[in-house]
């Protein structure tokens, strides 16, 4: 299995001297296994990978699937550029969750409304399906399993992991520490006649669905000093991820993502070593993203 980061910052895209290291896009991983060719997500980075596939058709089946963490403006805001859209011996599968007032397709076709972009949806030429999934729910494709997770975040934002032969990998972003801290929609009210108790389940399921994975990859968008008071905000800290790692027998090695739009190359550098020294520490490796960076399991 191969992974391949296109986008590796949180809430808006940067463009400035100081972050060309850790790069500056949005939210947008490619992950391929055999004939599986999978994306993560339209923050961004997706137009640089559109780009990518467009180039490189031979290598590239043209059925792609993408899966859609959750719809807040830095995950999808790509898609309109996305290339292979426009193509039509393209096949798309989108999955994601609906929300409480809009489902998956609503998200992408009121993106290309006349106020927002001049191309319609309509107007799109490859084949585009969407699909629902929920935050219990596994794709079974023809080398790879997906399965989904919940996580703490404002609305529904999911987890995703991928097992194959050759691997499991887990791609965690837009989560937050859940004690008294419950983002997910109606989880307030689930959690008001036992919050211990439903605190205990989720992590307890968090900690179950990272279990065997030999590769996470975690939303670290705060630093510990940074998340004071924001911790509703729904992100996490290389701490978080180091903790929830080391929870396992076999801990996965780490790579943190999602990096503040406000760290620069210099900040992210003292990051990277920071958690590597704690993860030492914990006996779990660390790794980073960086846009161009690949893993192969």
């Amino acid at each position: 299995m191969k992974i391949t980061i296109f986008g590796t910052r949180g809430s808006y895209p940067v463009c400035i001297p100081d972050i060309l290291e850790y790069g500056g896009n949005t939210t947008c991983i490619f992950v391929e296994e055999k004939d599986e060719h999978i994306i993560i997500d339209g923050g961004s980075g997706i137009v640089n990978l559109g780009r990518h596939i467009i180039n490189n058709q031979d290598k590239y089946p043209k059925n792609l699937r993408i899966v859609v963490t959750h719809t807040h403006w830095d995950h999808v805001l790509g898609f309109p550029f996305f290339s292979p859209f426009y193509k039509v011996d393209y096949s798309i599968n989108i999955y994601g969750a609906d929300s409480e007032t809009m489902n998956v397709k609503d998200v992408f076709s009121k993106q290309h409304h006349p106020h927002n972009f001049p191309i319609p949806f309509e107007s799109l030429k490859a084949k585009i399906s969407f699909n629902t999934l929920d935050g219990d729910d596994t794709i079974l494709l023809n080398h790879l399993k997906i399965k989904t997770y919940q996580l703490n975040h404002p609305g529904k934002d999911l987890g995703y992991r991928f097992e194959s032969e050759s691997g499991t990998f887990v791609f965690l972003t837009d989560l937050a520490p859940i004690e008294n801290n419950y983002l997910g929609i109606g989880w307030n009210e689930q959690a008001k006649a036992d919050p211990k108790s439903f605190e205990k389940k989720y992590y307890e399921g968090l900690v179950k669905f990272i279990d065997g994975a030999n590769l996470i990859m975690h939303d670290t968008n705060f630093t510990e000093e940074e998340i004071k008071n924001k911790r509703h905000w729904g992100h996490s800290t290389p701490d978080d991820a180091i903790k929830l790692a080391f929870r396992i027998n076999i801990p996965p090695t780490v790579i943190l993502s999602h990096h503040d739009p406000f760290h620069t190359d210099k900040d992210m550098d003292n990051i990277y070593q920071y958690s590597k020294d704690l993860g030492k520490k914990m006996g779990v490796d660390i790794l980073v993203a960086k846009e161009g960076g690949e893993f192969t399991l």
